[in-house]
């Protein structure tokens, strides 16, 4: 199973996929050791499942270590301090206080992290589970991933935008063909709510048109 979802900011809408937690090459192996080893208990002490095994190495991908560096990174992005981080996960529907983030942090060791609490750490920084299991992408400073975070949601938010815009034209329009009686008004009603001509004739001619694109 896959778990993959987007949840844009200020639309409160996120898409779940269960598909792809782990790749098929890093579940389980038959000793039932694992790449990437979530706590079942979310018990504060042992060590980081990502922590460099004795003779190993440590995947790059999917570690519990990369969790603990994104929830720190995208949490000082989007400028939160360890408390409100700790209150947005608790809304999520995962209990967590202030100490409990900063030992994920930057405990010695480090807290450990279950699963519960990974997906909630992607609703609340809107990421995909497998994007927060990754290491962050270097060269990218915090400003610059503030300015690349404010873009994408602007982008979405635009998006969603002319969605709406969309479906109220059509609905409009389909009002139009079974009251054509109508139409001079909706136009005029169109220009007095916008007060500029120009953008109430876009606006009618995509009524006229039948829909926004």
């Amino acid at each position: 199973m896959v778990v993959r979802y987007r949840m844009h900011s200020h639309s409160a809408r996120w898409r779940f996929d269960l598909h792809r937690v782990v790749p098929r090459d890093r579940r389980l192996t038959k000793s039932g050791s694992s790449c990437f080893n979530w706590d079942s208990d979310g018990g504060d002490g042992g060590s980081m499942a990502g922590d460099r095994p004795e003779g190993g190495e440590v995947p790059l991908l999917y570690s519990e270590g990369n969790v603990a560096a994104r929830v720190a990174l995208e949490r000082e992005v989007r400028g939160w301090s360890t408390t409100e981080l700790a209150e947005q996960v608790t809304r999520a529907g995962v209990k967590m206080n202030q100490t409990a983030v900063w030992r994920i942090e930057n405990g010695t060791p480090r807290r450990r992290i279950n699963l519960d609490e990974a997906l909630a750490f992607s609703r609340v920084f809107e990421l995909p589970l497998e994007e927060l299991m990754s290491p962050p992408l270097e060269g990218l400073d915090i400003a610059s991933r503030r300015l690349i975070q404010e873009a994408v949601e602007a982008f979405y938010e635009t998006r969603d935008a002319r969605d709406r815009l969309h479906h109220a034209v059509v609905a409009i329009a389909d009002h139009i063909k079974a009251h054509p009686d109508s139409s001079r008004a909706i136009h005029e009603q169109c220009l007095r709510l916008m007060g500029d001509e120009r953008d109430a004739r876009t606006l009618s001619n995509d009524i006229a048109d039948g829909g926004h694109y």
